[in-house]
């Protein structure tokens, strides 16, 4: 029960960021890249310096730091599906 409220938070903050402008967050989740990732980053970071004691910017790094790590472990699977033995 904890676990579905915290999702739900992060999903609510992280929604709330994306609603709120065009950022380096929507690029990153509308266009994945290493690139995009990287510069979603620097956005947040730039937030969490600005207010240190909010919790949206650090949610949201957790948020597409996990999607990040979701999207390149499919494609090493991907990559070890597609490698022949031998």
């Amino acid at each position: 029960m904890r676990k579905l409220i915290l999702s739900c938070i992060l999903i609510i903050l992280t929604l709330s960021v994306l609603i709120a402008s065009e950022s380096p967050v929507r690029a990153y989740l509308s266009k994945p890249s290493l690139e995009s990732y990287a510069a979603a980053v620097e956005y947040l970071n730039s937030l969490d310096q600005e207010k240190p004691e909010a919790m949206q910017a650090k949610l949201n790094l957790a948020y597409i730091a996990n999607h990040e790590a979701r999207r390149l472990m499919d494609m090493a699977v991907q990559n070890i599906r597609q490698t022949k033995p031998g």
